[in-house]
């Protein structure tokens, strides 16, 4: 505020004041050399602060990925799950508010390898976000690591409205279910971090403090796998779906074959006799379903007296940032259970 002003409130005081009591001319000019040398004196108003840019807004695709993101982000970013509660992404079919969400979206962090069959030109036309970027969160994962899919199984069309086309299990590409392998998830941790980085490189002290700890925890995890199932090597056993050769590769377990290699369809009359002849021979003792057990695989299990059991693929389920290790450990529990029963 300028000496106008004081000025002004001086002028205003001593004119409500009875004129006996007002200062004599004389005196005046020195109250308001006074005024001014207290406008002077008195501190500069401070402008208001900047508006610090909003967060980033980040969507992924499923429980992963999301785990990883809300872990990595905590407050510098704002996560969430793009797909609803309950849809993976071999199912997911978009809609129009689906898009919206989109739009306002700086990156979509997806898993890759063929389980979301969308790039990110599509995403960009289709949503209206021209500056959308999308993430494989399995990105740099060497090829040698991969694991094929099954060739032998046919590739379905599904018609121009579907939105992805489940290549993953046809033969067309590498298995996509990398992250039930925790040392893989590395690579998926590591690439959420740059990301977060880029976007928000003011935070980078923080994303790599939390990025560190989330690989220290998944070495942990690493751990009480390698040791939890080393008695349950020797135990062979097949899965419904073809969901579980990286985990089983990584921790040696007997995985003798898979009842269904595609998703759309039961394996055919030869096909069964075939893995009927493969559990006979390699004395197959369980079959894991990913959730409540399908009709074909109550049969199966009466056929060949094989225990049922299920494991979590984790596509699905609550999302939280500890949501993923937690998931993986109750596999690790059913696993034990169902290859060792004889453990306490």
């Amino acid at each position: 505020m300028g000496a106008s002003f004081f000025g002004y409130q001086l002028q205003t005081i001593c004119e409500k004041v009875p004129s006996r009591a007002r200062p004599p001319p004389a005196m005046r000019p020195l109250l308001v050399f006074l005024s001014l040398v207290l406008a002077l004196a008195a501190p500069a108003a401070e402008p208001p602060p900047a508006a610090s840019p909003p967060p980033p807004f980040i969507l992924t695709t499923f429980l992963p990925v999301h785990s990883i993101a809300t872990s990595l982000a905590a407050q510098d970013a704002r996560v969430e799950n793009w797909l609803p509660a309950g849809i993976d992404p071999h199912d997911f079919q978009f809609s129009a508010r689906d898009l919206r969400r989109l739009r306002d979206a700086r990156v979509l962090i997806a898993g890759g390898l063929g389980l979301e069959s969308w790039d990110q030109a599509r995403l960009r036309r289709i949503s209206g976000n021209p500056t959308l970027q999308l993430l494989e969160a399995s990105a740099g994962i060497p090829t040698h690591l991969l694991i094929a899919a099954d060739p032998n199984a046919a590739k379905h069309d599904h018609g121009p409205d579907h939105d992805h086309d489940h290549d993953h299990h046809h033969g067309a590409g590498p298995n996509p279910h990398f992250w039930l392998d925790p040392l893989l998830m590395r690579h998926a941790v590591t690439n959420v971090w740059m990301k977060l980085v880029e976007l928000n490189p003011e935070k980078r002290s923080s994303y790599d403090a939390r990025a560190r700890g989330y690989l220290e925890r998944l070495d942990r995890l690493h751990a009480e796998f390698e040791s939890g199932l080393a008695v349950c090597r020797s135990t062979a056993f097949i899965t419904y779906h073809d969901a579980f050769p990286y985990l089983a590769r990584r921790y040696q377990l007997n995985l003798a074959g898979v009842v269904e290699t595609s998703a759309a369809e039961e394996p055919s009359a030869r096909e069964l006799a075939a893995l009927y002849q493969k559990v006979r021979q390699q004395g197959v003792k369980v079959l894991f379903t990913d959730g409540p057990a399908p009709r074909l695989a109550r049969r199966i299990s009466a056929d060949l007296n094989l225990r049922l059991a299920s494991l979590e693929t984790l596509e699905t389920g609550t999302l939280a940032p500890e949501a993923y290790e937690a998931g993986m450990r109750r596999n690790l529990a059913t696993l034990r259970t169902a290859l060792a029963p004889s453990l306490p």
